[in-house]
């Protein structure tokens, strides 16, 4: 298993059609994941901050 493993990060680093191709769908697919975790999770939480402070910023200058 250990010399399967590395033997393909060899042949990934090695910069062959192969590993070339493998590497670019492995960045793909992180690039896909990374924008749904942004997406869903990150960029409501910062909205929602945002929101809350324009709200009370709104309300002290009324006060």
């Amino acid at each position: 298993m250990a010399l399967r493993v590395t033997l393909i990060a060899h042949r990934v680093m090695s910069g062959d059609t192969w590993g070339r191709d493998l590497l670019q769908s492995l960045t793909q697919i992180g690039g896909i994941v990374t924008s749904f975790l942004l997406e869903l999770l990150i960029y409501p939480v910062i909205f929602e901050i945002w929101r809350s402070w324009q709200h009370r910023k709104r309300f002290t200058a009324i006060a």
